[in-house]
C-alpha cells in the first residue's frame, strides 16, 4: 500500500483542545473541512473520530464525507443494565446524526473492559447486531496496551483493534501480537505515534513533570542529531515500518502540519537504536501524567 494511504486522519482536535503540545486550542470548523480536503487530495480515505471527542462529530458531519470511512467509538455505558440497549440505539443514532450519514465503516468501545461486566455479553451482542443490519462493516477495540489482547480474543471476535504504539513503547512490535492478528484477519490501527506531540517537543518547551525521563529524551535528541532527521520524520517512519499495521493515525491542527506528515511518508527509515525504549507506564500512557 502507498504510505500515504496508509495513514488515517485522527480527528480529537477538531472537537477538543487535544495534546500535550497542541498550541492551537480546538480545530475551527473552516480548518476541519480545509483538512479534509487535503487528505482527500492525496488519499488517504480513513477517518477516526469518537462519540467522547467533544465537538469532533458535528464538525465532522459540516464537511464533505464522501469518499472516506469513518471510524468511532461507543463512550462508557454507566446506567443499568437494563438501559443497556436503549442506550446503545441513541448513541448510534445520535452519531449518525452528528455525522450525517446513514452507516459507517467503525465502530469501537473505548473503554473495551466493559466486555468483562456483567452487561458485556448483552453489549457484545449489539455490536454484533448493528453489523448485521448493515449499520456499521467493522467492529473493533480500542486498547491502551498489547498486554490485554489475549483475553479478548479468547472469548470474542472482532474486526479492528487500534491500540498505541511509537518509538519510545514498542510493546506492540515487541509482543508478537501483530503477526497473530494477521492471521486472524484483524486490521490493525495504531495511534499515539507522536505519543500527544511530545516527542515532537524541544527540550525547553517540554513540561517539568517529564524530567524523570531527562535520559531517554537525551539519547532521541542525540540520535536525531547523528542522523540528521526531524522529531515528526522519525516517528512517521517508524510507524510506518511496523509489519501488519493497516493504518497509522495522526492527528494535525493544520494543513501545514498535515503536509508536513505526507512529506516525512516519503523520508528514508532509520532504525531506531534498540535502547531508545522505556516501559515505564507513567510515561506511555498519557491518562497518566496529570497526576505525576
Amino acid at each position: 500500500m502507498n504510505k500515504i494511504k496508509k495513514l488515517a486522519l485522527g480527528t480529537a482536535q477538531f472537537g477538543l483542545p487535544y495534546g500535550i503540545s497542541n498550541k492551537n486550542g480546538q480545530v475551527s470548523q473552516y480548518d476541519a473541512s480545509q483538512i479534509l480536503i487535503k487528505a482527500k487530495s492525496v488519499g488517504i480515505g480513513v477517518l477516526d473520530t469518537a462519540i467522547a471527542y467533544g465537538d469532533s462529530e458535528r464538525i465532522l458531519g459540516k464537511c464533505d464525507l464522501n469518499d472516506f470511512k469513518i471510524i468511532t467509538k461507543l463512550p462508557d455505558f454507566k446506567e443499568d443494565k437494563k438501559e443497556l440497549g436503549t442506550w446503545f440505539e441513541r448513541q448510534l443514532s445520535t452519531s449518525f446524526s452528528r455525522l450525517d450519514v446513514k452507516n459507517i465503516d467503525g465502530l469501537l468501545l473505548h473503554r473495551s473492559e466493559q466486555l468483562f461486566t456483567e452487561h458485556g455479553d448483552y453489549l457484545y451482542a449489539l455490536l454484533q447486531e448493528a453489523k448485521a443490519d448493515g449499520k456499521i462493516n467493522r467492529i473493533g477495540l480500542s486498547l491502551y496496551d498489547p498486554s490485554e489482547i489475549p483475553k479478548f480474543f479468547d472469548k470474542f471476535e472482532f474486526d479492528l483493534i487500534q491500540i498505541p504504539g511509537n518509538i519510545f513503547d514498542r510493546r506492540l512490535e515487541k509482543s508478537g501480537w501483530l503477526k497473530e492478528l494477521t492471521d486472524y484477519n484483524v486490521d490493525v490501527h495504531l495511534r499515539s505515534i507522536f505519543l500527544q506531540g511530545l516527542l515532537l517537543m524541544s527540550t525547553n518547551n517540554r513540561p517539568k513533570r517529564f524530567e524523570k525521563w531527562n535520559s531517554l529524551f537525551q539519547h532521541w535528541n542525540s540520535w536525531l542529531n547523528e542522523t540528521k532527521q526531524t522529531a515528526l520524520d522519525a516517528c512517521v517512519q517508524y510507524a510506518l515500518s511496523l509489519e501488519g499495521i493497516d493504518r497509522v493515525i495522526v492527528g494535525v491542527e493544520s494543513v501545514f502540519q498535515l503536509e508536513k506528515i505526507i512529506r516525512a511518508t516519503k523520508t528514508p527509515f532509520l532504525e531506531p537504536p534498540h535502547n531508545l525504549v522505556s516501559s515505564d507506564i507513567d510515561l506511555l500512557n498519557p491518562s497518566r501524567w496529570a497526576t505525576k
